[in-house]
């Protein structure tokens, strides 16, 4: 992971470097390292939205949803300006009222959501 991080200079395309991101976030997910996880996870979707990849970016931050709910975080992903935008977008918005859900710990909902 770092030897690759050092290279990020070298990798000129966004693009790429999302899929890279993208990869060790899921590498982190199944290690269970669930806030790792969800830096990746932001960062490839950074990537993505910069290369104009929104299908990626989605499927990256509904990741990123995943892992900061399993990190137990408080924080809710939407807030930060770079997920804002995906918001409203109709891939994201289950994600979106899971987030709400989980937040507001109605179990009930969070289940009816899934």
């Amino acid at each position: 992971h770092d030897k690759v991080m050092a290279l990020q200079s070298a990798i000129p395309d966004v693009r790429t470097f999302g899929q890279i991101k993208e990869a060790f976030a899921k590498m982190h997910m199944a290690a269970g390292q669930w806030e790792k996880a969800d830096e990746e996870f932001f960062d490839a979707m950074k990537n993505y939205t910069e290369a104009a990849e929104r299908g990626h970016a989605v499927r990256c931050l509904q990741y990123k949803v995943l892992a900061n709910m399993c990190a137990g975080s408080d924080m809710d992903p939407f807030s930060a300006q770079e997920a804002k935008q995906f918001e409203s977008d109709a891939d994201a918005l289950a994600m979106v009222e899971l987030r709400q859900a989980y937040a507001a710990h109605d179990v009930d909902r969070f289940h009816k959501i899934l």
